[in-house]
C-alpha cells in the first residue's frame, strides 16, 4: 500500500509496475495462510473461531493488495495512456 501511495504521489511508473508484480505474492501468501489455518482447525476444533478470524484477516489483506494494484494500474494509465488491466489478467492465464 505504501508503494502504491508513493507511486501515486511521485507519479513513479517503475514503482507502480513493481506494485503489480507484488500482488501475485500477496495472493500466494493468502492461499498458503488459508491452507495452514485449515490444517490447524482440523487438528484442533477449538481453534475454529480464531482460525476463521485469521482467514478473514488474510482475505482482507489480499483485498487491500488488489485495490492497491487497481490504483497502480490507474497510475500507469494516467502516465502512459495505456490500459494494463486486461493485459495483466491475460498474462496470468
Amino acid at each position: 500500500l505504501r508503494d502504491t501511495l508513493d507511486a501515486f504521489i511521485g507519479e513513479d511508473i517503475a514503482l507502480a509496475t513493481s506494485v503489480l508484480q507484488t500482488d501475485d505474492v500477496v495472493d500466494t501468501y493468502n492461499v498458503d495462510l488459508y491452507s495452514r489455518v485449515c490444517q490447524l482447525m482440523e487438528k484442533d476444533p477449538h481453534l475454529v473461531k480464531t482460525g476463521m478470524n485469521l482467514v478473514m484477516v488474510g482475505h482482507n489483506l489480499e483485498r487491500i493488495a488488489d485495490l492497491a494494484t487497481n490504483i497502480a494500474e490507474d497510475i500507469l494509465y494516467m502516465k502512459q495512456g495505456k490500459e494494463v488491466r486486461h493485459r495483466i489478467e491475460e498474462q496470468k492465464k
